[in-house]
């Protein structure tokens, strides 16, 4: 995990905003001056984020952290209003909801920005950070009473339904599109929430228009293996920046069935570039077995593959087998039954990244 300290100074005088950097001075002495320095660390289950420095009268600052980098995708927390006057010193901790898992490698981000107190949307300066989860840090200082800033939970927003293209209107938060695939720690695969609607003056560039992030999904770089089986579980564009973790589940009545598949199954699963030898999944990590809000028990395998794959079009082959018959609780699966093999594939497309990052194109190991 990279971990960065940051330093914003703001000026207000007479209704106007000046941003300076070290090397420059806008303000007279008498004006109102804000620093703020943060430390934000992406953990499993939280984020951590210490804040320092200076406000001025009637203003506070505003977090929210997102499960994509330049805070995208899936919130990860409420729009947070922590209440900080003059000198501070804070920490703020932000619980991911029920299901929201980070893994080693994913990223997330945090959105700072500073505004009135009692305005959220007025905001003097806005700005996002991005992290990888790896370590954890600890939170240095005390936490303050925060509030939860209406315009993160509530009113009506917008969202583009990735299936239909169309945008949708919803109440704030509300999923307006997702598969039917469960993914690791729970929750549905590549859940689309409905946003705030942007605001008539807007800092930068509205996110609207980023025809970067366009075909983007709501789980960015988690692939499902079976993917091309199942409606709405593409993994969508996807960078060569991307971290990828491809996943594939089991699930049965009981508990003791799933112990069952454990024993007996047999899975081949690999990745190829077209047109490429294909390659085998090392280090398969597999979930303990959990039972998930469908009523089902489940168990889930994960590979890590990282970032920095070449660009171009691939495809993941499932195939499972058993060396015994085994049921779910459904059906019979393995020798003599009429499942003795399941397979599925997944296939996608890894473009170099629009944001002018230099990759080395490591992977995949065959050229």
């Amino acid at each position: 995990m990279k971990l960065f300290r940051y330093t914003l100074a703001l000026c207000v005088l007479m209704m106007s905003v000046s941003v300076w950097a070290q090397t420059t001075t806008t303000a007279t002495e008498s004006a109102p001056t804000s620093n703020i320095n943060w430390l934000f660390s992406a953990c499993d289950n939280r984020g951590v984020v210490d804040l320092t420095g200076t406000m001025q009268a009637n203003y506070d600052i505003y977090i929210q952290m997102y499960r994509e980098t330049g805070a995208r995708g899936v919130a990860l927390s409420d729009l947070i209003r922590v209440p900080v006057n003059g000198t501070f010193q804070v920490s703020q901790v932000l619980n991911y909801p029920s299901g929201q898992v980070l893994g080693i490698g994913q990223f997330a981000s945090l959105k700072i920005s500073i505004a009135r107190e009692s305005d959220p949307t007025s905001s003097l300066y806005s700005t996002i950070q991005d992290d990888v989860y790896d370590t954890c840090i600890t939170p240095a200082y005390g936490t303050v009473a925060t509030t939860v800033a209406g315009t993160g939970t509530t009113g009506t927003g917008t969202a583009i339904n990735p299936t239909t293209g169309q945008t949708v209107t919803a109440n704030v938060g509300e999923v307006i599109s997702r598969s039917n695939v469960l993914k690791p720690g729970g929750g549905y695969l590549n859940r689309v929430f409905a946003q705030p609607r942007e605001g008539v003056v807007q800092i930068g560039a509205r996110p609207s228009l980023n025809v970067r992030e366009i075909g983007r999904v709501g789980d960015v770089g988690l692939i499902f293996a079976e993917c091309d089986q199942f409606a709405g579980a593409n993994p969508g564009r996807l960078f060569d920046t991307d971290n990828l973790t491809v996943f594939w589940s089991w699930f049965a009545k009981t508990a003791a069935q799933v112990r069952d598949h454990q024993a007996q199954v047999q899975y081949v699963v690999q990745i190829e570039m077209l047109g490429a030898p294909g390659q085998f999944f090392q280090s398969v990590q597999v979930s303990p077995i959990a039972r998930l809000e469908d009523g089902n028990y489940w168990t889930f395998y994960t590979v890590n593959m990282g970032s920095g794959w070449k660009p171009g079009l691939y495809r993941i082959n499932y195939r499972a087998t058993w060396l015994q018959a085994i049921t779910d609780g459904y059906d019979d699966f393995g020798p003599a039954t009429e499942n003795e093999v399941v397979t599925g594939f997944c296939v996608f497309n890894i473009e170099a990244n629009p944001y002018g990052t230099a990759v080395t194109h490591r992977l995949p190991v065959a050229p």
